[in-house]
């Protein structure tokens, strides 16, 4: 990975303790002006083209954690050239979508209890839905439990405006 990348990628996090919507904001700001790094297929494989397209004030965001930061200090010591910029979007990615709203509400594939708010579009409907994506195996039901078996052409996690259009109030 580019040594230049990674530092001005460092000093960023450096400056946030992770407790609200400014960290967010600036490593999206900072996606946005290293763009060029980065291949259009490798955005949209670790969903960060979502994020990328839409306002960074738009989203509702909560802290993301000690444990990320430890994370990205320990990489950090550990070498950064030998990471690949693929391994490197997805830490950033997982970090970013680790920040939104979730529900109390269990997984019908894997159990778990929490599941992230999203938008989806899929291929048979010219309009997006809320939905819910449990937080550990990806699986998608509509925010009302009902069973979502249509192909996904994308998905982004839900906005402010999203919220206050089905009238729903996020866990922060």
């Amino acid at each position: 990975m580019n040594l230049n990348l990674w530092t001005s990628f460092i000093e960023i996090v450096n400056l946030h303790d992770c407790k609200d919507e400014t960290y967010f904001k600036n490593i999206v700001a900072w996606l946005n002006r290293n763009t060029y790094y980065f291949s259009d297929d490798l955005l949209k494989r670790h969903r960060l083209d979502a994020l990328l397209a839409t306002d960074p004030a738009e989203y509702e965001v909560r802290s993301c954690g000690y444990s990320t930061l430890a994370n990205w200090k320990g990489i950090e010591e550990s070498g950064i050239k030998r990471m690949k910029l693929d391994t490197f979007l997805m830490l950033v990615s997982d970090d970013l979508w680790e920040m939104f709203p979730t529900k109390r509400q269990q997984c019908a594939h894997c159990d778990v209890d929490e599941m992230r708010y999203v938008v989806i579009r899929t291929e048979d409907q010219d309009r997006e839905e809320l939905a819910l994506e449990c937080i550990q195996c990806g699986d998608l039901e509509y925010w009302d439990g009902r069973e979502l078996q249509a192909n996904i052409q994308t998905i982004r996690p839900a906005t402010k405006s999203d919220r206050l259009d089905l009238r729903l109030r996020f866990k922060r």
